[in-house]
């Protein structure tokens, strides 16, 4: 029978309730098996890969850029040494073409307008960077940096915030109970058992003042850096209100290479390019 990982993510998402395969089938299956079609077709066109879905047939043509392995290498070894079918193979890539390429790119470039519309954020941040990489004698940006950047930090993290390219989490099930939740205001709210409940990233990050908690009547797309930094030590510090990768257990598992990438990526870009919005 085949597994689609993408039917397996939505059972993941859905917790202690699951639903049969033939019923998820019958409510997701066109999609899924576009985007195998799409993602085989795109692999097979690179000219690395050769891939035969009816024969059950997938390997290596030629080598890749600098003859390293890519992560496509190693699912194709997990394929070959039987801990995962052809359809899972396929299932996880899309799952990362969705889930991590689209996502990053999109936050990336509302990166660029935000270092764009606030020119005196972008020089801190580039200053930052480039005192870090000089005291370190270093030509290119390394993620060892890091740690000493909490303007760069704050920032990336607050585009993330005001992007909120996500804007309602997974769906999740409560357990089988009732759950009774009580805020810090003293209001108590009752939950009933094998509720679907979404996370409203989009309202927690835009429509909340996260230094008084209280909600807003207008959407909150300035640049708040304070949010990430410590009003004493000026040191980068997660925000409890962040949400974009979800909370607890089931978050994003791909949270920490999603913000890696962006710091690469941004910093590279702003040692290279100065930003500046038209007119």
């Amino acid at each position: 029978r085949r597994r689609c990982s993408i039917l397996s993510l939505i059972n993941f998402a859905l917790g202690d309730v699951k639903l049969p395969d033939w019923l998820l089938r019958s409510l997701f299956w066109k999609a899924p098996m576009q985007m195998d079609a799409f993602v085989i077709e795109w692999l097979n066109r690179s000219g690395e890969f050769v891939i035969d879905r009816q024969q059950g047939v997938w390997r290596r043509q030629r080598a890749g850029l600098d003859g390293q392995k890519v992560y496509v290498d190693h699912l194709l070894e997990q394929l070959e040494q039987g801990k995962m079918s052809f359809d899972e193979v396929i299932g996880d890539l899309i799952i990362g073409l969705v889930a991590g390429i689209d996502t990053t790119s999109n936050t990336a470039e509302y990166a660029l307008l935000l270092l764009a519309k606030y020119p005196h954020v972008q020089q801190q941040v580039r200053e930052e960077i480039s005192s870090a990489m000089t005291s370190r004698n270093l030509k290119r940006f390394e993620l060892s940096l890091v740690n000493e950047l909490h303007i760069f930090r704050a920032f990336v993290h607050e585009v993330l915030r005001i992007s909120a390219v996500v804007v309602m989490g997974l769906p999740h099930y409560s357990g089988k109970k009732p759950l009774k939740l009580e805020l810090e205001d003293g209001r108590e709210y009752s939950v009933p058992g094998s509720t679907l409940i979404h996370c409203n990233t989009l309202l927690i990050s835009r429509y909340i003042d996260w230094e008084s908690g209280q909600r807003l009547e207008k959407e909150n797309t300035d640049i708040h850096l304070e949010y990430w930094l410590d009003p004493d030590t000026k040191r980068f510090k997660i925000n409890g209100n962040h949400v974009s990768f979800g909370t607890g257990k089931r978050d994003c598992p791909g949270q920490a290479l999603a913000v890696r990438s962006l710091y690469v990526l941004l910093a590279e870009l702003l040692m290279r390019y100065k930003f500046v919005a038209p007119g």
